[in-house]
């Protein structure tokens, strides 16, 4: 999957984690990792709703940028997730 962002902008994106896991189970922790060029301002996790949100800014126009999700549970899963960011002028 492949968003797309504006150079200038600063957006979040949410990584749902509540269908892999399993009922009973939480996200405890989780930290994200962007290639170089484009920068994680802030991160949180919501552990009620299994959701981690990252927020991006930066990055040169015409330039796809892989952000990657890693999560941690109270039942001792981890996993992680990638997802694709294209800078573009809007």
């Amino acid at each position: 999957m492949a968003f797309v962002k504006d150079p200038d902008a600063l957006v979040d994106y949410v990584v749902e984690w509540s269908e892999w896991m399993p009922s009973g189970d939480n996200l405890v922790s989780a930290n994200s990792t962007a290639q170089s060029g484009i920068t994680v301002d802030s991160q949180a996790v919501t552990t009620a709703s299994a959701l981690h949100t990252i927020w991006l800014s930066g990055g040169t126009p015409g330039t796809s940028y892989r952000i990657t999700s890693r999560i941690y549970t109270n039942g001792g899963r981890r996993d992680e997730r990638s997802f694709f960011v294209r800078v573009r002028e809007r």
